[in-house]
């Protein structure tokens, strides 16, 4: 997979999820920054999408590539944010071979 670091020209924020107790009391979840980094968004095929997701709804789909080397490892369950919209990671796909580039699949949301 050759892409050209020039190319990662947008900014994303990668948040995870974390139970905390608001000063009511009350067990909520609240996202939590990690870490921002650049990131190149490619176009998502219908054909991709279908054989990542199969029935699950097609739309608000991107598949996110970054560089492979962060200060922190990116987990499943953590959410990205990109242009004021929210993204729930669906697979991390890890470049095993070189080491250089992480493409993720991602879905919109609404928090």
């Amino acid at each position: 997979m050759g892409y050209e670091s020039a190319k990662l020209d947008k900014r994303i924020t990668f948040y995870s999820k974390e139970r905390t107790v608001n000063s009511n009391g009350i067990d909520v979840v609240k996202p939590v920054e990690k870490f921002t980094c650049w990131a190149r968004i490619r176009q998502q095929y219908l054909n991709e999408i279908y054989s990542s997701f199969g029935n699950e709804a097609l739309e608000d789909v991107v598949t996110i590539i970054i560089r492979h080397q962060q200060i922190e490892e990116i987990k499943n369950n953590w959410l990205i944010k990109m242009n004021n919209k929210n993204y729930e990671i669906k697979k991390i796909n890890t470049d095993v071979s070189e080491k250089k580039w992480t493409t993720i699949l991602a879905k919109e949301v609404s928090v």
